[in-house]
């Protein structure tokens, strides 16, 4: 993993031509990683887990994290596992009014952020039980310059584009307030060259993209676990 200085250092100089920072701060840099961070995660978002130890009472409802990036019903998986390594996966199922509780081997997210068991492990007993839920999540914002950017490194490029577009839009806002371009007359050359930029980087990000597999986040668990 790359730290976080070093991505921006190389960014700052590489994507924005811009290494003493005359034009774009840090803070600014920081901005246009968490909106590139969030771009790219519909292209590749970071696949992981969180775990809940199930009480001898077994309980219905769990608070999922809040970085959840796409439907869990859809790309995630939930099971219960023992500590003799079984497991009892559960279905998704479509929230409704008459979805019967405690009775299904299923889940569901109800309201936003709440997970819905429909059954008590089969075997309960404290201490032996986790229910782990796999998922798609948004890539963590670094807040120190120590912190480790964590996508991968084929998608270091793609990511640095995307910040980069985040960049000149954000340029050509305060520009625009200036009215510099205000003066353009009809059959004139384009003269917003922040325009012709951000263009260019997003010909660059999309032949980057065609450069790599979009993530396939339907079949990543179940293809994984065997489901």
């Amino acid at each position: 993993m790359v730290q976080w200085s070093d991505f921006r250092d190389q960014f700052q100089r590489s994507i924005l031509n811009d290494a003493v920072k005359t034009t774009w701060s840090d803070e600014e840099a920081l901005d246009f990683l968490e909106w590139g961070l969030a771009s790219l995660a519909d292209f590749e978002a970071m696949a992981t887990s969180t775990s809940f130890a199930v009480p001898a009472t077994a309980t219905f409802e769990y608070t999922l994290p809040g970085n959840i990036f796409s439907d869990l019903a859809t790309t995630g998986t939930v099971r219960y596992e023992y500590d003799d390594d079984t497991y009892q996966y559960l279905d998704p199922v479509r929230y409704t009014h008459m979805v019967p509780r405690r009775t299904l081997e299923a889940y569901w997210e109800h309201p936003r952020g709440t997970l819905n068991v429909g059954s008590a492990p089969l075997n309960i007993v404290a201490g032996n039980t986790t229910l782990v839920v796999d998922y798609f999540a948004y890539y963590n914002v670094p807040s120190q310059d120590t912190d480790t950017i964590d996508v991968p490194v084929w998608a270091r490029h793609m990511l640095m584009l995307h910040m980069g577009i985040h960049a000149m839009t954000n340029e050509g806002n305060k520009q625009s307030k200036i009215r510099q371009w205000a003066e353009k007359k009809e059959g004139d050359s384009e003269e917003n060259a922040l325009r012709i930029q951000q263009g260019w980087l997003l010909r660059l990000l999309k032949e980057e993209e065609a450069r790599h597999t979009r993530q396939d986040r339907v079949s990543y668990f179940r293809n994984t676990w065997g489901i």
